[in-house]
């Protein structure tokens, strides 16, 4: 019996335990904690010579530095996950921490090196045969994210049609349809709009064609194409694909989704000139993320905002200011600054077109102090509203008041570098 226990206790290795326990750790964002038993886990692995599992530990002791904002040490290990790879890991394990490397370095912006890493990746995994359990398609994705992040359009859309190919050989339609979908977006930002609607097409069919595939939603590729639509004014195909859309999230009953496609077909139907279709959209929007109860990770302020929008060109200002209002208080709620000083200054505006000047002149100082106190909100400058407040100081001919306040507009355009501003 003795024999038997220190046999079972001899087979038990407690780098598997350690790697569990940072699994959960890192689910339950415990990082320091991930990040010890992560270390552990490399120990007892060195130990027991099992060197393929160590590269993938040591990288992800790399990723465990960065996710405590130690980039530096973070990349180091990353560094030194590769460097023992190609003393003691086979080949799948070396191409895999290459990879690996090469995600810390485009995080990190350093980009020229990320391809590097992800070039070197490919070459190792393709040399002189492929490996097998290895898709190959990966670091070919990930140096064309790199590349269209450089500009370099060409080379980008080169490496995403191998990719493609790729995906197509291991036969992963999921693969096929995201990669035509991202040849889609780098041809957009190439300016090749005709390109870039085949490339959305392309992925539409392929991901739902003979059947859906899983884990993929054709959405975000319609949303993507409208918007190629909508820059070449092709309104009417722009709100089809939107619409389309919407009910694949309504079939999908994934109401977060819905409610933000709804948002996005308000701004396609308002771009088209369909004041009265976008507002309707954008009060399905709010209804949808708030009833029965708020969708997480969504701002209601947003179509409310949106809404008030419509109804400030449709001249119907009571109801916009009713709208601002709301928005005000869900800005409020999420303490966001930059959001209640815009809606305060955008109600200063409609008050001011219904004649209610003073009502104005407290909305625009409401969103001046919203927005500075008790420091400058990030992104957002108090130039504009200063400058409205002067104006509408101006219609009441308080002169001297609308001069100061206009000498402050200036001040504030020029601590933000804007020359028009201050021009104007």
């Amino acid at each position: 019996q003795v024999g038997q226990q220190v046999r079972d206790e001899y087979r038990w290795d407690p780098s598997r335990t350690h790697w569990q326990l940072a699994l959960l750790c890192e689910r339950q964002d415990l990082h320091d904690r991930r990040l010890s038993h992560l270390k552990r886990c490399l120990e007892e692995e060195l130990l027991r010579r099992r060197r393929d599992d160590a590269t993938v530990t040591w990288s992800e002791i790399g990723e465990a530095l960065i996710s405590l904002g130690q980039e530096s040490e973070g990349l180091v290990q990353h560094q030194e996950a590769v460097r023992f790879s190609d003393q003691h890991a086979d080949r799948r394990r070396r191409a895999v921490a290459r990879e690996q490397f090469g995600d810390a370095l485009q995080q990190a912006n350093r980009l020229d090196e990320a391809l590097e890493a992800y070039e070197q990746s490919y070459r190792i995994g393709m040399t002189p045969h492929r490996i097998r359990d290895w898709y190959c398609a990966v670091p070919l994705s990930d140096a064309a994210d790199v590349l269209g992040k450089l500009g370099r359009w060409d080379e980008a859309i080169e490496r995403r049609l191998l990719a493609i190919d790729a995906w197509r050989q291991d036969e992963n339609r999921r693969g096929v349809a995201i990669e035509l979908e991202e040849l889609g977006d780098l041809l957009r930002k190439a300016g090749r709009s005709d390109d870039a609607i085949r490339a959305y097409e392309d992925s539409f069919r392929e991901g739902m064609t003979p059947e859906r595939v899983e884990r993929w939603s054709p959405a975000p590729t319609l949303t993507k194409k409208a918007r190629v639509l909508g820059s070449l004014n092709r309104w009417q195909d722009a709100i089809e694909c939107v619409t389309d859309a919407v009910e694949l999230h309504r079939e999908d009953e994934d109401r977060r989704a819905l409610t933000i496609s709804l948002e996005r077909l308000g701004d396609t139907l308002r771009r088209a000139g369909r004041l009265e279709d976008a507002l309707k959209a954008y009060q399905d929007s709010y209804a949808t993320g708030t009833h029965p109860e708020p969708v997480d990770d969504w701002r209601p302020a947003i179509p409310l905002s949106d809404a008030a929008d419509v109804l400030d060109q449709l001249d119907r200002w009571e109801e916009a200011i009713a709208l601002r209002r709301k928005a005000i208080e869900a800005w409020r709620t999420r303490g966001y600054r930059r959001g209640i000083a815009i809606e305060l200054e955008l109600m200063g505006d409609a008050l001011r077109e219904l004649g209610r000047i003073d009502d104005a002149l407290d909305a625009y100082a409401q969103a001046i102090e919203a927005g500075t106190i008790p420091e400058l909100a990030e992104d957002w400058s108090p130039g504009s509203c200063l400058r409205e407040q002067a104006t509408t100081l101006g219609m009441l001919h308080r002169w001297e008041d609308a001069i100061g306040v206009r000498q402050r507009a200036i001040e504030a355009w020029r601590a933000d570098g804007d020359r028009r501003g201050v021009a104007v």
